[in-house]
C-alpha cells in the first residue's frame, strides 16, 4: 500500500542527496535531506507534502509520482532545495576514448556491456522497460561507463595517476563492480527460467535469446 522513509542521517551530515533512485514498483524516488534532527517539513517534486511525523515520511503507492524527487527538512531546515537535480554527469562532458589494443579487462566489459544493453532493449520490446530487471541491466551499463569513463579521464590527464599498485587495485575494483552485477543479474534468470512464474519465465527467455 506505501513506503516508509525513516532518515538515519550521520549528526555531521547536513545536506544529502541521492542520485540514483530508489525502485518502488515501477516508480523512481530520488532522495535528498536538508539539515539535521526530527523532520519537519517534507516536498514531492516541489509541493509540500503532509504525510510525516518526526522519524518518518509514508508515500502511498497511488499518490507518489512516477518520478518522485523527495526532500527532507530537518530540524527545522525548509524542504527546498534545486528540482529536479542536476545529473549532468562527467561522464557526459569526457565520453570513453575506445584505445587502439583493447586489454582482455577492457574487451570483457565491452562485451558485458552489449549484452545488457541488448537485455534492456529486449524488455523494452516486450513491454518490461521500467521493470526490476531493465534497471538491474542499466546498472550494469552504467557501472561499465563509470570504467569507461575513468579511463578516458586518465587518457586526458583531467584526474592523476595513482602510485602502480594501488592503480591496478583501482582498475580491478571497476572490472570486479560490473562483472559482479552482470554475474547477479545472469544468476536471477537462472532461477527465472525454472520458477513457476510465468512473468519470471518469460523475461528469462528474453535473457537467453543473447545465447
Amino acid at each position: 500500500e506505501g513506503l516508509t522513509l525513516v532518515p538515519h542521517i550521520p549528526p555531521g551530515i547536513t545536506e544529502l542527496q541521492q542520485l540514483d533512485p530508489v525502485r518502488f514498483g515501477t516508480k523512481r524516488l530520488y532522495l535528498a535531506t536538508v539539515g539535521k534532527g526530527p523532520v519537519t517539513a517534507v516536498q514531492v517534486n516541489g509541493k509540500p507534502w503532509r504525510e510525516f511525523d518526526k522519524d518518518s515520511v509514508f508515500l502511498p503507492y497511488a499518490d507518489t509520482p512516477d518520478e518522485a524527487f523527495i526532500v527532507i527538512g530537518l530540524g527545522g531546515h525548509a524542504a527546498a532545495y534545486p528540482l529536479p537535480v542536476n545529473r549532468i554527469s562527467t561522464l557526459t562532458l569526457y565520453p570513453y576514448i575506445r584505445p587502439q589494443v583493447l586489454s582482455q579487462e577492457e574487451k570483457h566489459l565491452v562485451e558485458l556491456k552489449m549484452q545488457a544493453e541488448a537485455f534492456q532493449a529486449r524488455l523494452t520490446a516486450a513491454g518490461f522497460g521500467h521493470s526490476y530487471e531493465a534497471a538491474h541491466a542499466e546498472l550494469i551499463v552504467q557501472s561499465i561507463r563509470a570504467a569507461q569513463g575513468r579511463q578516458s579521464l586518465l587518457a586526458t590527464g583531467r584526474i592523476a595517476r595513482l602510485p602502480e599498485v594501488s592503480e591496478a587495485a583501482a582498475d580491478k575494483s571497476y572490472v570486479d563492480a560490473a562483472s559482479g552485477l552482470y554475474e547477479g543479474l545472469a544468476k536471477l534468470m537462472k532461477t527465472y527460467g525454472q520458477s513457476s512464474d510465468e512473468r519470471e519465465r518469460k523475461i528469462a527467455a528474453l535473457w537467453n535469446k543473447k545465447k
